[in-house]
C-alpha cells in the first residue's frame, strides 16, 4: 500500500528464481521505462497444478514453455517457484502417518515443526497462495495460460477471470478444438502452441 501511495514499483520476487530475473526487472523493465525505452514485457504463467501432480511430462512441457518465453525477452513469473503448498501436503501426510512433528531442512538449516501447528495454518496458507498469485498477476502485463488438459481447473479459471477484469492480456495455449465459450470470452487469444503465440506477439509489437 505504501509503495502504491508513493507510486513506486513493488514486486513479489520468488527467491528460488534465477537472480537474472531481478536484474531484468531492475534494468530492462523499470530503468528502461524511466529512460523512455521499450521495457521487457512481464507475464504470469498460469497452469493447473492440483490435477497434474506427479505428471513429470506436464511439468517438463511447462518448463520448456517458460524457457521459450524467457528467451523471447519476456520476464516470467511462475507461481510454483514459491512452494507454500508443500507445507500443506507435508502436514496432511504427517497426520495420516500419525506423526506429532515433522522435520524440514532448508539451505542447511533443520527445523522441527508441530503437525498440529501446520494443520491449524492450512487455511491461512491457502489464502496466502491466492493473494500472492493475484499479486503476481498485478505486476505482470499479461497472463500466459498453459492448459493442455481437459479437466476443469478452478484456480486457472479464477486467474484468467482476474486478469481479464484487471486489464491484462490473457493468452491461452490450448491444443484442443472445443474450448469452452467462457474460456474464449475471458481470453485475448487462444493458440495451439508457443510458436504461434510468440509470432502473434512479435507481429503486434509486444516483443
Amino acid at each position: 500500500m505504501l509503495a502504491d501511495y508513493k507510486r513506486k514499483p513493488c514486486y513479489v520476487f520468488p527467491r528460488r528464481e534465477d537472480p537474472s530475473m531481478l536484474a531484468r526487472i531492475l534494468f530492462d523493465v523499470e530503468k528502461a521505462s524511466k529512460e523512455g525505452k521499450k521495457p521487457l514485457r512481464k507475464a504470469y504463467l498460469s497452469y493447473p497444478i492440483t490435477h497434474v501432480k506427479g505428471d513429470e511430462r506436464f511439468f517438463e512441457e511447462k518448463e520448456e514453455i517458460k524457457r521459450r518465453l524467457k528467451d523471447a525477452g519476456i520476464v516470467v513469473f511462475d507461481p510454483i517457484s514459491i512452494e507454500d503448498s508443500a507445507l500443506i501436503d507435508l502436514a496432511l501426510k504427517a497426520k495420516e502417518a500419525g506423526k506429532d512433528h515433522v522435520e524440514l531442512q532448508e539451505e542447511g538449516v533443520e527445523v522441527r515443526l508441530s503437525v498440529q501447528d501446520l494443520l491449524s495454518a492450512i487455511e491461512d496458507i491457502r489464502d496466502q497462495i491466492v493473494a500472492r498469485d493475484y499479486q503476481l498477476i498485478n505486476q505482470s502485463d499479461m497472463i500466459v495460460v498453459f492448459y493442455p488438459v481437459r479437466v476443469l481447473s478452478p484456480g486457472v479459471l479464477s486467474e484468467v477471470k482476474y486478469g481479464y477484469t484487471h486489464n491484462k492480456d490473457v493468452y491461452a495455449l490450448f491444443p484442443h478444438e472445443d474450448a469452452s465459450p467462457f474460456f474464449e470470452y475471458y481470453t485475448t487469444g487462444i493458440f495451439r502452441d508457443v510458436d504461434s503465440l510468440l509470432e502473434y506477439l512479435r507481429e503486434g509489437g509486444a516483443l
